[in-house]
């Protein structure tokens, strides 16, 4: 029913890009993902890029498995608002996709730990950070992030299950399995969003 109200605006309004957006998040919701992209890339062709409407659509971007685009649409929107007070949720959300899409692994990092500071060590940026530093193959860097984020929360299906794929790369295979059989009793659908993002254990 959302859909069909969305279909009828947008045929109203065909540039009205918070609909577009509105719909692809839907589509993507209901496992339409060629429709959500599509939607996605209209969305993306009226926002303006200085826009912060720019990161609802980055982080789009990403569950859709195009970190890449993420990246680049999260480079222009930081550019236009270094002072805005939404700025390290900006930096951590290129941090992630750049993880994602394992590219620029070193300006991932310096990002990074910028967000770091400007939010007061949230556990979201430190879910950024060790995702970098398993992509730079510094399991023991990113170890410890994980291990602080449990600490906060020991129920984040997410970080749990890459803790496990840590250890198991530390040569801790049975501790590993242990977390990743966890982490999949909190969230069947952990083991393969990591497959996704190219993070097989």
């Amino acid at each position: 029913a959302a859909l069909a109200d969305l279909d009828q605006a947008i045929e109203r309004a065909p540039k009205d890009a918070d609909q577009r957006l509105a719909r692809a998040v839907l589509r993507h919701l209901v496992h339409d993902d060629s429709g959500a992209l599509a939607d996605a890339s209209a969305a993306r062709a009226l926002i303006a890029p200085q826009s912060l409407s720019v990161a609802g659509l980055a982080d789009l971007y990403d569950e859709l498995g195009h970190a890449k685009d993420a990246v680049g649409l999260f480079d222009q929107v930081i550019a236009s608002h270094q002072d805005d007070s939404r700025l390290g949720r900006l930096l951590n959300g290129r941090c992630w996709s750049r993880a994602l899409a394992n590219v620029e692994l070193d300006d991932a990092l310096s990002g990074c730990n910028r967000a770091l500071k400007l939010t007061g060590n949230a556990s979201a940026v430190l879910d950024s950070r060790a995702l970098v530093l398993f992509r730079r193959k510094d399991f023991a860097g990113a170890l410890a992030d994980y291990d602080a984020i449990l600490k906060a929360n020991p129920k984040q299906a997410w970080s749990l299950y890459m803790r496990g794929t840590t250890l198991r790369a530390l040569g801790q295979t049975e501790k590993g399995k242990a977390d990743q059989a966890a982490a999949v009793a909190l969230d069947a659908e952990v083991r393969k969003r990591a497959s996704e993002y190219g993070l097989a254990e």
